[in-house]
């Protein structure tokens, strides 16, 4: 989606800092972090978005919404055969440590699916080899983050498998407002 489909009538703002965009509203502000792929090698998120900003006017935390592709089966429900997957990108140690510590911590904001759905196995990402989406192996890389500002306004987080199309399939939340 090009710079023109990212206006909303003079209302939204872009900064760019690093490797990180942030689009701002002025309800809400949704960073989008430069999360490196991890194909062969371990990598940590190299600049999260800053901690929930507070709004000049109302003097409370704006609503952070950060939502794609994050590159991190955060735990091991979130992977098939974590045990098998210890060592691969996506699932090291290291990785799921800096998720938990920048985002979750820093960054104060939560998963939602895992939030709404504890025990519940949603995979957003099935790889082409081995045939993997047939066989129900996949991991759930793509996140809907919320601040907590959000969180009375949650109704549901979920995962679309049925959708074909891509190794990915789309996650979301239902927000009551």
């Amino acid at each position: 989606q090009g710079e023109e489909g990212r206006r909303v009538e003079n209302e939204k703002s872009t900064a760019k800092t690093d490797e990180t965009e942030t689009n701002e509203t002025p309800k809400s502000e949704t960073p989008k972090p430069g999360i490196p792929e991890t194909t062969t090698t371990a990598a940590t998120i190299p600049n999260p978005p800053p901690p929930n900003p507070v709004d000049p006017k109302l003097g409370q935390p704006k609503p952070v919404i950060l939502t794609g592709d994050l590159n991190c089966a955060r735990e091991a429900i979130d992977i098939h055969n974590p045990k098998g997957n210890l060592r691969s990108p996506g699932f090291t140690f290291e990785e799921r440590q800096s998720f938990k510590e920048h985002l979750l911590g820093r960054c104060q904001l939560y998963d939602s699916f895992r939030e709404m759905h504890p025990e519940v196995v949603g995979y957003s990402y099935y790889g082409y080899r081995f045939n993997a989406r047939a066989k129900g192996h996949g991991w759930r890389l793509d996140y809907v983050m919320l601040s907590d500002a959000l969180g009375d306004a949650v109704y549901d987080a979920f995962v679309v498998p049925e959708v074909h199309g891509s190794d990915h399939v789309p996650v979301g939340v239902t927000l009551m407002v």
